[in-house]
């Protein structure tokens, strides 16, 4: 991966959030392609079912192997498939927190001034920001009801499951 230097002070705030998120996107990109793994020919492999329950298989290159596969749902160990599913609950809770909580009006891919859920470099603390964009991520039309959300799903399992953030007792 090359490094790219930023000097972000001529940035506007929407600028700075937009680069910070795509800096820790990349960082998070680049750690994942590391982990990639994927059985070989009778190597035991885990996946979550449609009730998010943890199974195991056997890799045999069938379809249903080869599929799993391709939507990130094969793991070597059951502490990788827990944390997937754990993230797909929390990214599902945020959709429908913001569907339930942004005015009928509010689109989310469109130019208008929304709310996104960030964290600032060299913070931990999580933050509702606003952007203009239409790069696609959950927004919200309030900072109030981005902040509702943080405290609804929980600030913890936003940094470690939203965020890619590890926690200190994790470290």
């Amino acid at each position: 991966m090359s490094n790219l230097v930023i000097n972000t002070d001529s940035l506007t705030d929407t600028e700075r959030a937009i680069a910070e998120f795509l800096a820790v996107k990349a960082r998070h990109t680049e750690e994942k392609k590391k982990k990639t793994w994927k059985p070989k020919i009778n190597e035991r492999y885990l996946f979550f079912d449609n009730v998010a329950s943890i199974n195991t298989e056997i890799w045999t290159q069938h379809r249903l192997d080869e599929e799993r596969y391709s939507i990130g749902n094969c793991f070597k160990i059951k502490e990788d498939a827990e944390f997937a599913v754990e993230k797909l609950k929390v990214i599902t809770e945020l959709k429908r927190f913001a569907e339930e909580n942004n005015p009928p009006e509010f689109k989310q891919n469109s130019f208008n001034k929304k709310w996104i859920l960030a964290i600032r470099l060299g913070s931990d603390k999580i933050e509702s920001i606003w952007v203009h964009s239409i790069y696609p991520m959950i927004s919200f039309a309030t900072e109030e009801i981005a902040n509702a959300a943080i405290n609804k799903v929980g600030i913890d399992r936003l940094k470690k499951y939203y965020l890619g953030i590890s926690t200190e007792s994790e470290v």
